[in-house]
């Protein structure tokens, strides 16, 4: 790129994080290119839709960010588990 093209990219960049955008590069499987950049649109788009991406994104990548104690407790996943204690009540100790 010639001086002028570089200055037009490097006063771009300066508007864009005035803006509070970030310029980022990631690695994604060439079948998840068009996704990612659909989510990113989305994002950048404000308001609504990026409310709900950025809703949608969260609940995958950490579903239980932001609830207490007694949340999780509610959420996570007892169903699976045995909870059952064994009656015994003596057990054999070698002193």
């Amino acid at each position: 790129m010639n001086s002028t093209q570089n200055k037009a990219v490097t006063n771009y960049r300066k508007r864009q994080k005035k803006k509070g955008f970030v310029r980022m590069e990631l690695n994604v499987p060439d079948t998840d290119r068009e996704l990612i950049r659909k989510a990113a649109a989305n994002l950048r788009a404000g308001g609504d839709l990026a409310e709900k991406t950025r809703m949608a994104l969260l609940s995958v990548i950490n579903p239980y960010e932001g609830m207490g104690l007694k949340e999780l407790l509610e959420a996570a996943p007892l169903e699976e588990l045995d909870l059952e204690r064994s009656k015994e009540t003596w057990r054999d100790i070698d002193l």
